[in-house]
């Protein structure tokens, strides 16, 4: 049986919450992304490289390649080679996913917490 994260192991310490577990908690679109991937998304509005992109997150080069091909594979974003870079661009569904989330923090009111699909 797993035992809750809150729970007190036999070491005797209870996992606290960290300011990053507070802060992706107030994330909806990090709950259901990830912190990366959410971060990801939003920094990709107009066409970024992989690098500058690293840079940005503060990530290596090959952690972005990683999650880039998982955000292209959900067609949220697109990336294409032009010489020795490879600039990424967030697409028209990934633009449309942030609206979604940007609504009311996800909710919209009077729907009891729930959206209508």
């Amino acid at each position: 049986m797993i035992a809750p994260e809150d729970d007190n192991s036999p070491g005797g310490h209870a996992r606290s919450r960290s300011k990053s577990d507070t802060a992706q908690s107030d994330d909806p679109l990090a709950l259901v992304l990830g912190p990366l991937r959410a971060r990801t998304l939003r920094a990709t509005g107009r066409p970024i490289t992989a690098g500058r992109l690293a840079t940005r997150l503060q990530c290596a080069p090959n952690t972005v390649t990683y999650h880039c091909t998982q955000l292209e594979s959900a067609g949220l974003i697109i990336r294409e080679r032009r010489g020795p870079s490879v600039w990424i661009m967030r697409t028209g569904r990934g633009q449309e996913l942030l609206e979604v989330f940007a609504t009311n923090g996800g909710t919209e009111s009077g729907l009891g917490g729930h959206r209508s699909i």
